[in-house]
């Protein structure tokens, strides 16, 4: 497993509140007998309180939310300042019910989303939504984009991070959008939902960031 040397910078003050949420209820082929990636050992903690507390430094305001689903029992131990919801159908759905099931908790009007291998948690949020890219970022999708980002999908240069930032208009689209096809889009990745509420009207501005995901050996 991949470590590194994080050096946080100053906390950013005079925002308004924002809600992290992490992705973390998945479970890929070679994950079963190592256990939540959450839990895997990152800078000599375990990852999710490395994200935890990396995430506390950076940002004045915040709460922070982690999508469960593997091995849910597991995380629950090793809660501490984060709240945890739970998505049971794990195994069958994709990032859309994971998200849908925490928009249901947020209590700001600004959402992060990241998963539950993301490192690099110092992003520069503004008052718009935003995507953000990085040629470090090789087996992601990537994306076209001018003014705001017009597509993403694989095989496109400027590699989307696991980082998304929702708000005003693009924030309202996303809760409705989850409302409105729980059923017959139950199993998209985030990206794909992107796609839809762009085609919808939604504007993201990309903004490169570095970059470095934590990688399972």
């Amino acid at each position: 497993m991949r470590t590194t040397q994080f050096i946080t910078s100053i906390k950013k003050q005079g925002q308004e509140k924002i809600s992290f949420i992490i992705l973390g209820a998945a479970c890929e082929y070679k994950q079963k007998h190592l256990g939540p990636k959450s839990l895997l050992k990152f800078n000599n903690q375990l990852l999710i309180h490395y994200q935890v507390e990396t995430i506390k430094k950076q940002y004045n305001d915040v709460e922070i939310i982690f999508v469960s689903g593997f091995e849910h029992n597991k995380i629950l131990k090793h809660k501490t300042n984060f709240r945890i919801v739970e998505n049971t159908t794990y195994f069958d759905s994709g990032e859309f019910e994971q998200v849908r099931l925490a928009l249901q908790n947020i209590e700001s009007d600004n959402v992060f989303i990241v998963t539950d291998t993301t490192t690099n948690l110092n992003f520069n949020i503004e008052k718009r939504s935003k995507i953000y890219i990085s040629n470090n970022a090789k087996e992601n999708p990537g994306c076209t984009s001018q003014k705001y980002v017009e597509h993403i999908a694989y095989g496109i240069q400027n590699n989307i991070t696991k980082g998304f930032f929702f708000c005003k208009t693009e924030l309202e689209m996303l809760k409705k959008y989850v409302i409105e096809n729980k059923e017959k889009k139950y199993k998209l990745f985030l990206f794909e939902i992107i796609n839809d509420l762009i085609s919808k009207g939604a504007k993201f501005k990309a903004e490169e960031v570095e970059y470095e995901n934590f990688i399972i050996s």
